[in-house]
């Protein structure tokens, strides 16, 4: 289900038209395709742009399969470094493969409840956009000494409400911007017993998390986000995004 809404419609702008299969009658790419990174990516460029910010070095936390990495890169042309961490094996794996290797790869997408499809499509195309940047992976789970350096802009989008410490990752995030530099933290407050050690740290409002005094916001929306369970269901959420710039205090 992460395959196909993150990268299904970068795969039909670059020509792959392959149908995918389904056990019930065929559902439309409009019902599958999620438009979040776009949105979002646009989201933050718009407001780097207004706040005359212009990053190189972009740190991600929780980066999954390289799409919210790939939409910043491409949205923000001076990016010239990226670290991105992600602890799972797997995605960090197609992270690579997608953004790095350029080369062809499977494509799982939802063909029923019980079964997987398969496709498979050359990331050539994407790779090449991301050509000219230099990467560090980290395969782990992030905190306060995941990185030893600090960033030119920080995002961290939709993880917080899957981790055990919500603050733990929030604080190591705000420690790993520069002076100067911005925080972009989005969350769907999907709050869940089997993720949280501490229920308390469940926020009503990311926006708690930042000190007046030591972080200026430059923007907030919300945001569109969802993804399929089976062929003919999918669960749509409201990402809570917000753009905060790290103050010289």
């Amino acid at each position: 289900m992460f395959f196909e809404t993150h990268w299904l419609d970068v795969l039909r702008d670059h020509g792959n038209q392959s149908v995918l299969e389904s056990k019930s009658r065929h559902v439309s790419d409009r019902f599958i395709i999620s438009n979040h990174f776009n949105e979002v990516a646009q989201s933050i460029n718009n407001s780097l742009l207004i706040n005359n910010i212009h990053p190189q070095k972009l740190l991600e936390v929780g980066s999954s399969l390289g799409r919210s990495s790939y939409e910043m890169i491409k949205a923000h042309g001076g990016i010239k470094n990226v670290t991105a961490v992600e602890p799972s094996q797997a995605f960090m794996k197609t992270y690579k493969d997608i953004l790095l290797k350029g080369h062809k790869i499977d494509f799982t997408y939802i063909k029923s409840r019980q079964q997987l499809g398969h496709i498979t499509f050359d990331s050539s195309p994407i790779a090449k956009v991301c050509a000219d940047v230099k990467f560090e992976l980290i395969n782990k789970e992030f905190d306060s000494h995941t990185v030893d350096e600090q960033f030119d802009l920080v995002v961290s989008l939709n993880v917080l409400d899957q981790c055990p410490s919500p603050n733990t990752i929030v604080n190591a995030l705000k420690h790993s911007v520069k002076v100067g530099g911005v925080l972009c933290l989005s969350c769907t407050y999907q709050w869940n017993k089997k993720h949280l050690l501490d229920s308390s740290e469940a926020v009503n409002d990311i926006n708690d998390y930042f000190e007046e005094n030591q972080w200026k916001c430059l923007s907030q929306h919300e945001h569109d986000y969802k993804f399929r369970f089976s062929e003919r269901f999918s669960r749509l959420f409201s990402a809570h995004l917000v753009v905060y710039q790290k103050l010289d205090v």
